[in-house]
């Protein structure tokens, strides 16, 4: 999906600043260090540790920022995945399970998987149903409130991701911080995977 590869790549751009911004400030905390006064230095000091946080800060918030917007975009497309109407070949499908004499529980179980993120053709399914006075497991396909959660969960593993990926120490290793980072990448890359799967139905059309 477009938005979940856009992420991974606002992810990978917040690595590489993140790591800049940490670079930055040691480079500023070194030459404090040249300064031939110690209020001078400590002054100066305190000013590096607090631009070092408000970088980062502000790093945290532009991602935030490009995720939420990608976010709404996924959650838009699920919404318009599940009102959108159904192919010919759909209707004629359904239409001769309408007309069939018999049908049994077990293909409307197949049928509501089989058509599962597609509203409008589960109303067919649901007629087909009511028609043999056979039951629908509501349960063995998804709602718009299910591939929303699904949104959510990823939504929430994108946001502490963000978070994991700043330098939490001005003179830490930035070898070790960016392995760490690749880690965090990976995993969201793979929870990427998953949604996307998740959603593959719903958003075929996209």
């Amino acid at each position: 999906m477009q938005e979940t590869n856009i992420i991974i790549e606002a992810l990978k751009r917040e690595k590489i600043d993140s790591l800049a911004i940490q670079s930055r400030a040691k480079q500023e905390l070194s030459d404090v260090e040249k300064l031939p006064y110690a209020e001078q230095r400590q002054g100066e000091r305190a000013k590096a540790i607090q631009k070092w946080s408000t970088d980062n800060s502000n790093l945290v918030k532009g991602t935030h920022d490009k995720v939420d917007v990608l976010i709404q975009n996924i959650e838009k497309h699920i919404q318009d995945g599940l009102s959108k109407g159904v192919d010919n070949e759909t209707i004629n499908t359904l239409n001769l399970w309408l007309m069939a004499k018999t049908v049994t529980q077990s293909e409307i179980d197949l049928l509501c998987k089989q058509y599962s993120g597609q509203a409008l053709a589960l109303r067919i399914v649901n007629q087909i149903a009511e028609k043999h006075r056979l039951n629908i497991d509501y349960t063995s396909y998804k709602t718009l409130d299910d591939y929303l959660k699904d949104v959510n969960d990823y939504k929430i593993l994108v946001d502490r991701a963000i978070r994991q990926l700043i330098t939490p120490d001005i003179e830490g290793d930035a070898d070790l911080y960016s392995s760490s980072f690749d880690a965090v990448i990976r995993n969201v890359t793979g929870a990427s995977t998953v949604l996307d799967a998740k959603l593959e139905k719903v958003l075929i059309s996209k």
